[in-house]
């Protein structure tokens, strides 16, 4: 099937309105266990890295405009969590519990050690597997299971659960995206924007800002890369995005 090979591996088959996409889509729609879709599939494992990444897109594409089941997509995905590619994996654990496999998806949450990968893996099988991963050995997969309790938590608990969530909220934040959107909208549904300044000023908190503020870019500017590993990243990324922006430069002027 040449035309499709050629569409995933230059990208056109990703483009709005091209004409190997919309013969994808319509092709993959009429007949889910098709030549088309099963080609497609074959993609997701195939030389060089980009095609597979290419192809994983386009199957995600499809996956998140239909409600069904598409267990073929999920085993495509779950082989490749392993893949020698970081973007590959990453993608594929996003993919594999948006294809109605969240079954699967916690139990190669289970296997694997590549934190990146387990990270991107619970996000996908919460809220419902809050409780069993509240005590996972990686503090990214502890924080967002307990951020999602702490929606759910009785006023008495939350004491408690803010004082976890606070404990690994600096480790968590190399591997959770948007971590401070997120703890602060979970503050914000319940209510609770008195607890979120007396967390930004907690005085643990502060801490890890300053064990990071030598190594810091300037502010505001943007890190260069350089190929090396940055020190500061983590910190930049818990004060920049964890920082409770909104809530901060009030807080700042008290």
């Amino acid at each position: 099937m040449r035309w499709l090979d050629e569409a995933v591996a230059d990208g056109t088959a990703a483009t709005a309105g091209h004409p190997s996409r919309e013969a994808l889509f319509d092709a993959v729609h009429e007949d889910r266990a098709g030549p088309v879709e099963c080609r497609l599939l074959e993609l997701t494992a195939v030389e060089p890295a980009s095609v597979r990444l290419n192809a994983l897109q386009l199957v995600y594409s499809l996956v998140t405009a239909g409600a069904e089941t598409w267990d073929a997509a999920a085993q495509a995905s779950y082989a490749r969590l392993m893949d020698e590619d970081e973007a590959v994996r990453g993608l594929a654990a996003k993919l594999l519990p948006q294809a109605g496999r969240p079954d699967l998806a916690l139990a190669a949450l289970y296997e694997l050690t590549d934190p990146a990968v387990r990270t991107v893996l619970a996000m996908g099988v919460l809220p419902e597997a809050a409780e069993r991963l509240r005590h996972d050995g990686l503090p990214a997969v502890r924080f967002l299971a307990r951020l999602s309790l702490l929606r759910e938590a009785p006023p008495e608990d939350w004491a408690r659960l803010d004082a976890a969530l606070l404990a690994d909220a600096e480790e968590a934040a190399r591997h959770v995206p948007w971590i401070g959107e997120r703890w602060s909208d979970t503050l914000s549904v319940l209510d609770r924007e008195a607890d979120t300044y007396a967390l930004v000023g907690n005085s643990s908190a502060r801490s890890a800002r300053s064990r990071c503020s030598a190594s810091a870019p300037p502010w505001p500017g943007r890190p260069v890369r350089t190929g090396g590993p940055r020190p500061w990243s983590s910190c930049r990324t818990l004060w920049r995005t964890w920082g409770f922006p909104r809530v901060r430069k009030r807080y700042a002027q008290r």
